[in-house]
């Protein structure tokens, strides 16, 4: 087998063997759903890199940035129209990573800490991570936790019933004890993870993982209102304050020797306390179309149940018609029910250095790529949130362009 597919399934699978080298990772993506009128773009910049103390000690510095702007409609109800509710926003959440890698024989383990921030939303997050291979490095076992204490900006509605909560208009004033009217809720979050990869043949290798996560705090939209009892009350959405989720997921790569390529399948099963029901299935194909251009093409598709709460506004049984569900009624569409497709292009140029030396007298690899991905929703009741943002020819778009270089 070619070292080069042999490299390229590590990668997709195993994560690659763990070395000490000093790499730089720089990526731009674009999100946009086109909705007239709906519209919702984001940008996210990302900057990472792994600066290397000691043959055996790694020190990671990153930092990424959401720029967001569009319209979003502000209450949720049947008699609603969406364009005439939808108010225009535009944020900034910024993040900031510092974290310590430590090779000890087989083993590698990492830590880490994140700050994140937007105009209403805080974020500190602690990570932990042990990787180990064995076997002359055909079998690799991961572990990780992480936690995040966050803190969400919100109408002060302490003491109010659900029917009487009121949203917030905008993100003024947040995170200033002088401001009244608004309160900090908290949010934290307790994540777990594991898998196995596995090298089966020297053509096959696979993965197997689980995931946990519990969530604890805050979780409702602050400025979302669901219009319940014909209109008469509109409220600020009311979601539980605990979920937990679980997440089971499988992957293979098959390499096509004389083709210079490789198949992947994936397949992901999750659910969660709030009664989310969730598939995954997504195949890939890459293949080097000279020995240093490397095409992916890859489809995926998703579908999920409806939450335990979630009513339809285009149902019998609607909020407007017959209310919450106990205490709880939310406007988010991914409560709802729904498929969605994707189809997506990689195009990459990989370079390494070889007999004739270092790519520009400095670096061991190069990686440039370019991916582009479209996406299809498939609403799986007559009126969910936001329905107008699925009536486009694409109802989304990513544009991701970024470069790698090691040294």
């Amino acid at each position: 087998m070619q070292l080069g597919l042999r490299s390229l399934l590590l990668l997709l699978v195993a994560g690659g063997i763990a070395r000490a080298e000093d790499r730089l990772d720089f990526s731009t993506a674009y999100f946009v759903e086109p909705q007239r009128k709906l519209q919702l773009h984001v940008i996210h910049p990302q900057l990472d890199a792994t600066i290397d103390a000691h043959p055996a000690i790694s020190f990671k510095l990153g930092y990424d940035v959401d720029i967001v702007t569009g319209a979003t409609p502000r209450v949720y109800g049947s008699s609603l129209d969406a364009i005439s509710s939808a108010t225009k926003f535009s944020d900034y959440r910024h993040a900031f990573h510092a974290g310590l890698q430590v090779r000890v024989g087989p083993t590698t383990l990492d830590a880490g800490y994140t700050y994140g921030f937007e105009n209403d939303y805080r974020s500190h997050s602690i990570d932990a991570a042990a990787k180990v291979d064995l076997w002359g490095k055909n079998t690799t076992f991961k572990l990780g936790y992480s936690h995040n204490f966050d803190t969400v900006c919100d109408a002060d509605n302490r003491g109010a019933m659900p029917l009487e909560r009121r949203a917030l208009d905008n993100s003024t004033g947040c995170f200033n004890a002088k401001t009244q009217g608004i309160i900090d809720e908290q949010l934290a979050i307790d994540s777990y993870f594991v898998s196995w990869g596995q090298v089966l043949s020297p053509i096959l290798l696979s993965e197997l993982s689980a995931s946990f996560q519990a969530l604890d705090g805050f979780q409702s939209n602050p400025y979302r209102r669901v219009r319940l009892f014909s209109g008469t009350v509109d409220a600020q959405e009311s979601e539980p304050t605990l979920r937990q989720r679980v997440a089971l997921q499988g992957r293979v790569n098959i390499a096509i020797k004389k083709a210079h390529s490789a198949v992947g399948l994936l397949g992901r099963f999750y659910w969660d306390t709030w009664n989310v029901r969730s598939g995954t299935i997504e195949v890939n194909y890459d293949q080097y179309v000279v020995p240093k251009f490397l095409i992916r093409v890859r489809g995926r598709m998703y579908q999920q149940t409806r939450a335990l709460f979630y009513r339809d506004a285009g149902e019998a049984r609607s909020y407007e018609a017959v209310g919450p569900v106990g205490q709880y009624f939310t406007g988010d569409r991914e409560l709802s029910p729904f498929r969605d497709w994707l189809l997506g292009l990689k195009l990459s140029y990989l370079k390494s250095a070889d007999e004739h030396g270092k790519i520009g007298r400095y670096f061991e690899a190069f990686d440039l790529n370019l991916k582009v991905d479209v996406i299809a929703y498939e609403a799986l009741t007559p009126l969910p949130p936001s329905a107008s943002r699925s009536q486009e020819a694409i109802d989304a778009l990513v544009i991701q362009a970024g470069f790698s270089l090691r040294w």
